[in-house]
């Protein structure tokens, strides 16, 4: 009798011991898996973003003109609320007085397909950039480091938009 009650005794907390190993582990892994999930959804938001700069960073300028600056923006640009947007910016620079409408139509003739989805539309823009932050997103400011002397040279950021996606869980659509 004294052995069986002992196996008995050996056995319950080897179950117990067994248990909070068990739990132990489960925690772990869900710990591990939810932080790999936060890290995981900002990556694939980067690498689309990536992909999306690429395609402005890669089109051939207009003669006379410099590349300057590439910029890759990711995040709630604009408005208020959830949502990803993505823009890339390229900044130009020229010697030659150029019109706005005139790169429009050059950049115009490049197909840029969207960050995620096929069903957006991308939009294109161009503006004179100066020395002070470049203000055309709402929640965004960007400083151009390159313009120097406006006197001698033209600047112009040329910006492809995509935006209105779900954040999911990047926090920087939030």
């Amino acid at each position: 009798m004294t052995c069986e009650f002992f196996w008995n005794n050996v056995q319950g907390e080897n179950m117990k011991i067994g248990g909070k190993i068990f739990l132990s582990i489960a925690i772990i892994v869900v710990v591990i898996g939810g932080v790999s999930l936060l890290g995981y959804i900002p990556n694939k938001n980067d690498l689309y973003a990536t992909k999306f700069a690429e395609q402005l960073i890669q089109c051939p300028t207009p003669e006379g003109t410099v590349v300057l600056e590439r910029h890759k923006l990711i995040g709630k640009l604009n408005g208020n609320g959830n949502g990803m947007d993505f823009a890339a910016i390229i900044l130009l620079q020229t010697q030659i007085k150029v019109t706005t409408d005139d790169l429009i139509k050059y950049y115009s003739s490049f197909d840029f397909s969207p960050a995620k989805g096929k069903s957006h539309i991308v939009t294109l823009a161009v503006e004179q950039a100066s020395q002070s932050d470049f203000n055309y997103f709402e929640n965004r400011a960007i400083k151009f480091n390159s313009v120097m002397n406006q006197d001698t040279y033209h600047y112009y950021a040329i910006i492809i938009y995509d935006s209105g996606y779900a954040a999911g869980l990047d926090l920087r659509g939030n």
